[in-house]
């Protein structure tokens, strides 16, 4: 009796080749096997090291630049740059580019792999360029980098000063030479962040016609992102849009290259 019900069981579990769904029920319990095969980052010294690294992302910028520095003079974490530089190269032609996300399981992934970023032996690790597949995943990598800094981007009392600005789009009363003179008195790792922010937002803009992210779309998307005001983030990018009134003219972005090959 027992072995019929056994048998019956199995007829029953047998999967139906006429089923529409079965395609998908293999594509899904594939996804999940993926899935817990990568739910442990993968270092090369994540074995032998014994040690779980600290989360990279939530730190101050300048805990960023102690455990990740830039090694050519930058004042940037290398991360960050890493970032930047991706979305540069091939994403300023990407339609949607910051608007459209890449898989929250994939990004969770490079996350868990940014915390490696930490550890003394990090030099091991190859750039994380290297694993990246599109460049939605470098900017939505970087996106969750900029939401976790524990302070905002913007000092507030900039964007307090921005709020006293009247003008509709770009700044043509005399806010915008205070906010300049308001920058210089920044540090300099803050200000070079906030530079190649709006440089690098600048240039996503000036590719509207590819892209479809004029100064609206990223505007808001900066806004949350950074946790400022509309204005401030506005005032900044409309300047750097205009060209004539950027307030970073001599910033340039540089590709950061840095590889150490072992054994």
């Amino acid at each position: 009796m027992g072995e019929r019900k056994n048998a019956k069981r199995k007829m029953e579990q047998r999967p139906n080749k006429n089923n529409p769904f079965r395609k998908l029920y293999k594509g899904i319990r594939m996804a999940k096997a993926w899935r817990n095969e990568n739910a442990t980052s993968k270092s090369p010294d994540n074995e032998d090291s014994g040690v779980t690294p600290e989360p990279y992302l939530g730190r101050t910028l300048s805990e960023l630049n102690m455990v990740d520095p830039s090694f050519d003079g930058s004042a940037l974490p290398a991360l960050l740059r890493y970032c930047i530089d991706y979305v540069e190269e091939y994403g300023l032609g990407l339609e949607g580019i910051y608007r459209v996300s890449s898989p929250k399981i994939r990004l969770d992934e490079l996350e868990r792999e940014t915390a490696w970023r930490n550890h003394p032996l990090s030099y091991k690790i190859p750039p994380i360029t290297d694993q990246f597949q599109e460049a939605h995943e470098a900017a939505g990598l970087l996106k969750r980098i900029l939401r976790a800094f524990p302070d905002p981007i913007i000092p507030l009392e900039l964007q307090g000063l921005a709020e006293t600005c009247g003008c509709r789009l770009d700044c043509a009363c005399d806010t915008g030479e205070r906010m300049r003179v308001a920058l210089k008195t920044l540090s300099p790792d803050t200000l070079e962040l906030i530079a190649a922010i709006f440089v690098h937002a600048g240039n996503v803009v000036s590719n509207e016609h590819r892209n479809k992210m004029g100064i609206p779309a990223m505007t808001l998307l900066l806004e949350q992102n950074l946790n400022s005001t509309r204005r401030s983030v506005c005032m900044l990018l409309a300047g750097q849009a205009a060209g004539a009134r950027s307030f970073f003219p001599d910033y340039k972005i540089i590709r950061y290259f840095f590889r150490i090959v072992i054994g």
